[in-house]
């Protein structure tokens, strides 16, 4: 059964892109464009990996993932930040909110799919 992903992103052509990508890797991708509906989405859905803009409209991502960390359902989901925040600031943020990784944009495809894949892929041991 494909991973399902749920993209947060405001930006309609990174999300689209975010979106073919993710399904041409195989994963099922679901995308919402604010935070109150990412919230929403992630209630409703339970993606196994949540990528996340920190700067959108009606609820930004800082809130938006403190509320997913704090509730018992959606605590477990690992974020990835994406975000055009300079490094040092993004790291803070992200150690702050509780996100699994991140990675600045502009963004190598390669880098985001090996961080998702190290952090929904079950490990395999020798």
């Amino acid at each position: 059964m494909a991973k399902r992903i749920l993209i947060i992103e405001d930006e309609m052509d990174l999300s689209n892109t975010l979106l073919a990508l993710l399904q041409s890797y195989g994963f099922e991708a679901l995308r919402a464009f604010d935070g109150t509906s990412g919230l929403v989405k992630a209630k409703m859905n339970k993606p196994d990996l949540i990528i996340l803009d920190l700067k959108m409209p009606v609820m930004d991502g800082v809130k938006l993932a403190k509320m997913l960390k704090s509730d018992r359902n959606t605590k477990d989901i690992p974020i990835i930040v994406v975000s055009g925040v300079a490094k040092d600031d993004l790291q803070l943020m992200v150690s702050e909110i509780g996100a699994a990784d991140y990675i600045t944009k502009p963004f190598a495809v390669e880098e985001l799919i090996k961080k998702i894949k190290e952090l929904i892929e079950p490990r395999r041991f020798l």
